[in-house]
């Protein structure tokens, strides 16, 4: 059958939700899902950014395997969230342009860029992987991800980290938000084309 996936947003700390790949219609599956243009990734980065916000809130991305084994007391499986079944929110009709960055580790990608990246390397293509999915994913090996190119090394990298979105770029001099401002981040962008295996 295979390794299935939700992603588990958790804000405040404590708020903590896992949405259902099957809600909108989209396979559980990690390859199944893991794209630019693809409903489900998108339907998972709005609910942390409202219409009104030029920077979303801090949260955390956790795209959790049905089959992971806790490593620690504050380790989850997906047993320990609530599912969130809703259907699909109207703003997924593609990528949504933005910058992911995080906190952290200071850095950020460009998701104009990446997509620019991407039409370079494999020319047209709907099938761009996002690399959210990979980065924040709760295994570090192969489980699930037999469609990658390789052994991804940045696999589970950005699991649990503190991150936001935002529409204003990261090292914006003349920003007064208080979670970007006097803080340079490292644009990774170049560093997260990540490519499917070749048949």
């Amino acid at each position: 059958m295979g390794a299935y996936y939700n992603a588990v947003v958790t804000k405040n700390d404590t708020e903590r939700k896992m949405f259902d790949t099957w809600s909108v219609n989209n396979g559980a599956k990690l390859m199944e899902h893991s794209y630019l243009f693809n409903d489900y990734v998108n339907k998972v980065l709005h609910s942390v950014i409202s219409d009104d916000e030029s920077v979303s809130p801090i949260f955390r991305l956790d795209w959790l395997c049905d089959y992971h084994e806790k490593n620690n007391s504050s380790d989850i499986t997906w047993d320990d969230v609530e599912r969130d079944n809703s259907s699909l929110i109207n703003e997924t009709d593609g990528a949504f342009l933005y910058y992911i960055i995080n906190l952290d580790k200071k850095c950020y990608i460009d998701i104009i860029e990446l997509i620019a990246l991407y039409f370079n390397k494999v020319g047209n293509d709907e099938d761009y992987l996002h690399p959210i999915p990979i980065l924040c994913n709760s295994e570090t090996h192969g489980m699930g991800g037999g469609d990658l190119h390789r052994e991804e090394s940045q696999r589970g990298l950005w699991r649990n980290d503190n991150l936001v979105i935002s529409y204003i770029h990261p090292n914006n001099e003349t920003t007064d938000n208080n979670i970007l401002k006097n803080t340079y981040f490292e644009n990774i962008t170049k560093d997260v084309v990540f490519l499917e295996r070749e048949e």
